[in-house]
């Protein structure tokens, strides 16, 4: 064979090992400047399917591979996921960072930091292990780290989850992460003191025209609400810090009774037993498998409840979308104003969920699509 044609079937090859070994070895650096910045590093990931592998495995292991392009999400998987990174501080001075891993349903996590003499810092965390395990107080996983000067530093970490594997690291200098929290707490404290008037008002209009329809959704305001909580895992930091177990059970128990309460008050606003029957009894056996998914939490595995459940919530999302289009095209005027109200919420759900099942990557929308709708 001609070595020209060798060269061509061999240089993509080469170009993928080399282009593997760059964004393996390439560190994040770390400069004078990083105290004020946020940045994402750039990491490399290793499946572990069988979920067995030691730490020292790992770090001699030949099998990590550059992040997807789509990024670490990796939706449901039974396979645990480690991921490394390496931060250089070409300074003079020590550089002081924070790392962030910001989806807080992660049962497992694990990270690595070498100390000096070859010793390696382990903190074990998670939100299925007691809040405390944490080393800074806040709903997110923080880990805590120093750069000496001219050095360059490698970490790993190590996620397992019966839920969505969802990793989001990000690293920031001090200044920058208060700044960011401080901002964050606000946007939560507006958001959740919202809530509490929507559902006061809601309360207080129920009190005065008597529709039942305002109980159901008082009571899916109530159910959504505190789901918020536990999904954004304030819940976690403030209601039950030592109790994990209840942590992920409430999180079904919530997400159960929103659907329930959720499809009940679409049902009775839009009249749906009078106008789409056939539909209205498809609704119903989607509110009996959401109180079968309530009931389960007690006694069955969460990883046997979540993904069935989660399913369940992009079906429940679609009918109601489908039962609201049905009362525009019949000309049912409530239709107008429940589609209208609603389109966002039920379009951030539906946004969410396709990042859940790691269709959609994770970032700022996604996350919190749902929130904001």
């Amino acid at each position: 064979m001609p070595k020209h044609w060798l060269r061509l079937l061999l240089s993509p090859l080469v170009l993928a090992l080399t282009t593997q070994a760059a964004a393996q070895d390439t560190p994040t650096r770390i400069d004078a400047q990083s105290s004020f910045t946020r940045q994402v590093p750039l990491v490399s990931v290793l499946e572990d399917a069988s979920g067995k592998m030691s730490f020292d495995e790992v770090r001699a292991s030949g099998a990590f591979t550059p992040a997807p392009a789509i990024g670490t999400n990796f939706g449901f998987t039974s396979s645990t996921w480690w991921v490394r990174f390496t931060l250089l501080n070409p300074g003079e001075d020590d550089r002081h960072i924070v790392v962030r891993e910001d989806y807080p349903l992660i049962d497992h996590l694990d990270f690595w930091a070498p100390e000096h003499a070859g010793n390696w810092r382990h903190v074990a965390t998670g939100d299925r292990t007691v809040f405390s395990t944490r080393e800074f107080n806040h709903r997110d996983f923080l880990f805590d780290l120093e750069i000496p000067a001219g050095e360059e530093r490698t970490f790993y970490l190590r996620a397992a989850s019966a839920g969505p594997v969802d990793l989001n690291l990000e690293i920031y200098g001090q200044h920058a992460l208060v700044g960011t929290l401080g901002m964050e707490q606000l946007a939560y404290g507006a958001y959740y003191g919202g809530f509490i008037v929507l559902v006061l008002y809601n309360f207080f209009i129920f009190l005065i025209v008597r529709d039942r329809a305002f109980v159901f959704y008082l009571l899916y305001a109530a159910s959504y609400g505190l789901y918020f909580a536990i999904h954004n895992g304030l819940a976690f930091q403030f209601l039950w810090p030592g109790s994990p177990a209840w942590g992920n059970q409430a999180l079904i128990v919530m997400l159960s009774l929103s659907l329930v309460f959720g499809m009940q008050f679409t049902r009775s606003f839009l009249d749906a037993p009078v106008f789409a029957p056939r539909l209205d009894v498809l609704a119903r056996i989607t509110q009996a498998l959401a109180l079968v998914g309530l009931l389960a939490s007690f006694f069955a595995p969460y990883s046997l409840i979540i993904l069935p459940v989660s399913i369940l919530t992009v079906v429940v999302t679609s009918l109601i979308i489908v039962l609201g289009t049905i009362g525009l095209i019949k000309g049912y005027r409530p239709a107008r104003f429940f589609m209208i109200a609603w389109g966002m919420l039920l379009s951030g759900v539906m946004v969410y969920m396709l990042k859940v099942f790691g269709v959609l990557p994770h970032n700022a929308l996604t996350q919190n699509a749902f929130q904001a709708g």
